[in-house]
């Protein structure tokens, strides 16, 4: 309503001949009335025909509707025309999740073999790095990559410096 143009509508009903409205029985002026206020509506006062579907609730509204069929438009693009980040981050996923699976799978049957047992929510994050001259690992027979051997082993090596990310972190 506050779109509306009331003043204009004020000075079209202004120049309205209110005889020709204004006569016979009630029900007749009623109608009249009623149709010359229809006839001048759409001019002066903006509106809009909202259909709702049979699954909207009460309270979704027009920008609802128009928000979430943009939503659904965006996601049929999407999956049309998917981005190469998009396609690379699935991938990318895809592959670090087959490691992970392939290095617990090793880890387990290690504990298997040795009769270890291993608690999950007991586990450390750790970034470690190795200089490049330090020797290569054997493990039965074989060379292991520097990969396996954080993965496999834990780590191996002489020194170990710690960065400190968080200062809040207490020293003991």
């Amino acid at each position: 309503w506050e779109a509306a143009d009331w003043d204009a509508l004020r000075a079209a009903l202004k120049t309205t001949d209110w005889g020709d409205v204004l006569h016979g029985d009630a029900n007749q002026q009623v109608r009249r009335l009623t149709q010359l206020l229809h006839a001048l509506q759409p001019r002066w006062v903006p509106h809009s025909d909202h259909k709702t579907k049979a699954s909207d609730q009460p309270w979704f509204g027009p920008a609802c509707r128009s928000a979430s069929d943009a939503k659904h438009r965006a996601w049929r693009a999407l999956k049309r025309h998917p981005t190469a980040r998009n396609s690379y981050g699935l991938e990318e996923e895809a592959a670090a999740n087959h490691d992970i699976n392939a290095t617990l799978s090793r880890v387990a049957a290690w504990g298997r073999k040795w009769q270890v047992k291993f608690a999950a929510h007991k586990t450390q994050q750790l970034t470690i790095n190795r200089t490049s001259r330090a020797p290569r690992l054997t493990f039965n027979g074989e060379t292991l990559t520097p990969r396996d051997e954080v993965e496999v082993l834990g780590v191996i090596t002489t020194t170990i410096t710690i960065t400190v990310i968080n200062r809040t972190v207490r020293h003991i």
